[in-house]
């Protein structure tokens, strides 16, 4: 066996001769070698500042989760949001440019092409306002069952309820990061 201490070997010979008494002094001089175990000063601390024992492991051992990125500048969010609705208006050209790879191109061809994707993309834009019409009908035929007080009485009784609950669940998370219940 590597790195065999005095003090390990006298603990084993003490109980092969089955000396009960030197083998336990023995044994307690081979604990007296460990070096004693206690978390760093920083991992430690860290319970004060809200993190869980979890996390503060996690982040020990190396395995933390990556902080999450910075968000994108406002300017480059709106490049973003303008090229997903440029991409999106593109969807409704895409039967018409497909219609077009085996055609030989003439001005008339290309008119007509321009004209059935107009036509395309308003059948499009009108499906998207039958589904407004259809949210809003939704959304109204809701709203009068809802507004009635026997309705909105269980509602706000649910949402009461709800909130309790999560009181509740916000307190046993509490207790779970708070030092005293780690020592108890």
């Amino acid at each position: 066996m590597k790195n065999e201490t005095k003090a390990f070997k006298a603990w084993i010979q003490a109980e092969r001769a089955g000396e009960n008494a030197d083998a336990e002094r023995a044994l307690h001089a081979l604990f007296q070698e460990l070096p004693e175990v206690r978390p760093r000063r920083r991992f430690a601390g860290e319970s004060l500042t809200g993190a869980s024992f979890s996390e503060r492991v996690l982040r020990e051992a190396g395995v933390a989760p990556r902080p999450a990125p910075a968000p994108l500048p406002w300017p480059l969010r709106a490049a973003t949001a303008v090229a997903l609705l440029l991409s999106a208006f593109a969807l409704g050209w895409i039967p018409t440019v497909v219609s077009l790879v085996g055609q030989r191109i003439t001005v008339g061809g290309v008119l007509d092409t321009l004209v059935q994707g107009f036509f395309h993309l308003t059948e499009n834009v009108a499906l998207l306002l039958s589904f407004w019409s259809y949210g809003e009908s939704l959304y109204r035929s809701v709203m009068l069952v809802v507004m009635q007080p026997p309705v909105m009485a269980a509602a706000l009784a649910a949402v009461l309820i709800s909130a309790a609950a999560l009181h509740s669940l916000r307190q046993l998370l509490a207790l779970e990061r708070s030092p005293r219940y780690v020592q108890a």
